[in-house]
């Protein structure tokens, strides 16, 4: 059985979803509606982590919620967003809710299309401890394969597939 959420958190997820809201509306045609994880159960995932400090890293962190809940839980957190304007909105979201992370507006795949985010943050995917993604279908291999060669030992991947489910994976590290 899942917990229930800390107040804190379920106004953050709310404020989060009147955002977005809003932003899908401002964007109309231009724009297209985002999928949201499970924040209920990416939340307990996160809450049971037997270390819940150092490095958090979110690949594609959009209005920045799960970036957010892990500062929230003691996380260094970490958040890279290819679309600015998203980067924005989760900056905003941050301040609102008294919560410190660092978003990046870039990308975080290898010779992806726009800034390198890593560069932004001033840190590397091997100094993170912990990276959370949630790939869009058939996405899913080439986010495991970047993990497994990027992260340091140890370093861990929680996985929300698109297809439901959430997995924890743990970097061997290069090879």
């Amino acid at each position: 059985m899942i917990e229930p959420l800390p107040p804190e958190i379920r106004a953050l997820i709310a404020d989060s979803e009147d955002a977005q809201w809003r932003f899908e509306k401002e964007h109309a045609g231009t724009w297209s509606p985002s999928v949201t994880s499970d924040y209920e159960a990416v939340f307990a995932v996160l809450s049971a982590l037997p270390r819940r400090e150092g490095l958090f890293l979110e690949w594609g962190s959009g209005f920045g919620v799960i970036t957010l809940m892990a500062a929230w839980l003691g996380f260094d957190a970490h958040g890279i967003e290819l679309n600015p304007d998203l980067v924005e909105m989760a900056e905003e979201l941050a301040e609102r809710h008294s919560l410190s992370a660092a978003f990046a507006a870039g990308t975080f795949l290898e010779d992806g299309a726009g800034e390198d985010g890593y560069a932004v943050l001033r840190e590397e995917l091997a100094s993170f401890d912990v990276v959370f993604a949630y790939p869009w279908p058939g996405e899913e291999e080439l986010f495991l394969d970047l993990f497994r060669r990027g992260a340091r030992p140890g370093a861990t991947l929680v996985f929300n597939r698109a297809s439901g489910g959430i997995e924890i994976h743990t970097a061997e590290g290069r090879g």
